[in-house]
């Protein structure tokens, strides 16, 4: 906490790792994840082999995000969303505003299911002391 000298009282939030991308290095544990939730989603062919493009994105990384934002659409817990590094791995994080219960019974469920492990944090990057940050990645086998 730092008090100014006019006595107005400042919260200097932790600087925490931003977020890359959604579709950048998508990661296999999460390829897999998408695939448990949805293996019929048309999006898992129409991403292969796309004509005309340099970008390295397209495939099994793009079609899991495009089965993700349709699962979870961005009124419930995914809001900023992108990938870090961190403990060895690469996680998940979202950086909603709020998080209502049918939402978080959604994302309770999508990582039970997934077999992956979760946190929530009261401090953010993308918008400090309005935002939270959620962290999803694989449980340990």
């Amino acid at each position: 906490m730092i008090v100014k000298e006019n006595g107005e009282v400042a919260v200097k939030a932790p600087k925490l790792q931003e977020v890359r991308w959604i579709f950048e290095g998508v990661p296999s544990w999460f390829i897999t994840a998408m695939r448990k939730l949805d293996e019929t989603s048309p999006w898992w062919t129409v991403t292969k082999d796309v004509e005309g493009t340099d970008s390295d994105w397209h495939g099994d990384g793009e079609a899991a995000i495009m089965v993700f934002q349709e699962q979870f659409d961005s009124h419930g817990w995914r809001d900023h969303d992108g990938w870090i590094e961190q403990w060895g791995q690469t996680i998940l994080v979202s950086e909603p505003y709020l998080v209502e219960a049918n939402a978080l019974v959604r994302l309770l469920d999508f990582v039970n299911k997934c077999n992956l492990e979760m946190k929530i944090f009261g401090v953010s990057n993308h918008f400090p002391g309005r935002t939270l940050r959620i962290m999803i990645w694989p449980k340990e086998k």
